[in-house]
């Protein structure tokens, strides 16, 4: 005879913040069922974990011995119960319920990544007393994208590096980067203005604008952080000569892909950076200039994005003081910076 069981069916297995999710809750009884309560959940979790492993010397056994330590990160970011029945009892045969829950706005999406992710579920428990609860869970996606309005203001960041030979200072290069945003738009181009000076008697190989992306993983057992990273795109452009200058007109792609929206998230963020790089011939480090960025799936009410056109010249300014945090103050220990 076949076992008592629960099963849940869910109109979609996708959804976006404040939809809603309309399904059955059925349930098969082999005999009558006595129960404390039958009750679903609605639940979005956000998990992190990753292992370190110590090595160290036991005086007491004179051997070495590894030690594993486990980092871990749990939090519930939405958790909603509807009980359908209270304490009471029903027949034997095949019971349906509805399914019905309202999703938040402030919702992040759902997100698998390499330390950690963020799961959304429906379960159905019938509680019994004295005995194993009947029980069934389904995950289902949610798409959040990203909707914020559009920071207009134009941004110049620079860069400038002195070249010397045999202690002696040969000349400066500098980079200016102005960009008519700081608020980037997937699937959109980006007009990018580059102006390269170089004043020395080497040369500028190549000149390469790259959009980084940076997830931040915690945990809180014990407290602890790491990094991933990966490039979004990148663009390569030809170099300067030596005692020359160049001025670029880039068009960059932002490539339309799905990011992660961590909103309400505590073991998740996520940083994005554009990056201009002056490649310098022989044994010279190479030059940065770096403007922190957001990267958005549309603007707000997908309204046309009117920003204040470019300044004709472009001014030797420093980097803006109201850049995101860096991500050594993410993270607190600037031994996890990552180097691109």
């Amino acid at each position: 005879m076949e076992k008592s069981y629960a099963r849940i069916r869910l109109d979609s297995s996708q959804y976006f913040p404040g939809n809603t999710i309309t399904g059955e809750a059925m349930f098969y009884f082999r005999s009558p069922k006595e129960f404390r309560k039958i009750r679903i959940r609605l639940r979005c979790h956000e998990h992190t974990h990753w292992t370190k492993t110590h090595r160290h010397h036991n005086s007491g056994t004179r051997r070495n011995q590894t030690v594993t330590h486990h980092y871990n990160g749990d939090n519930d970011i939405l958790l909603l119960d509807n009980y359908i029945l209270d304490q009471g009892s029903l027949p034997s045969g095949t019971h349906v319920f509805p399914i019905r829950f309202q999703l938040p706005l402030n919702i992040p999406s759902s997100f698998v990544g390499e330390w950690g992710y963020i799961k959304y579920s429906i379960k159905i428990t019938v509680d019994l007393p004295m005995r194993f609860d009947i029980e069934d869970t389904m995950v289902f996606n949610v798409i959040a994208p990203i909707i914020m309005p559009i920071f207009l203001m134009p941004t110049t960041i620079s860069g400038e590096r002195s070249i010397c030979c045999c202690f002696c200072r040969e000349g400066t290069i500098q980079l200016q980067v102005s960009l008519n945003r700081t608020t980037f738009v997937v699937g959109e181009t980006e007009n990018i203005r580059i102006y390269c000076s170089n004043l020395t008697n080497v040369q500028i190989t190549s000149v390469e604008v790259k959009l980084k992306q940076k997830l931040l993983y915690n945990t809180t057992q014990p407290c602890d952080s790491r990094f991933t990273s990966k490039i979004i795109n990148t663009l390569q452009n030809a170099g300067v000569g030596a005692n020359g200058e160049n001025t670029y007109h880039v068009a960059f792609q932002v490539p339309n892909i799905m990011i992660p929206n961590f909103a309400s998230c505590m073991l998740f963020r996520s940083f994005y950076t554009l990056k201009v790089v002056a490649y310098i011939s022989g044994c010279h480090q190479k030059l940065e200039a770096i403007c922190h960025v957001n990267v958005i799936h549309q603007n707000t009410q997908n309204e046309p994005v009117c920003s204040q056109p470019m300044p004709s010249s472009l001014p030797s300014i420093s980097i803006p003081s109201d850049n995101l945090p860096s991500y050594e103050e993410a993270t607190g220990n600037s031994e996890k910076h990552l180097q691109m």
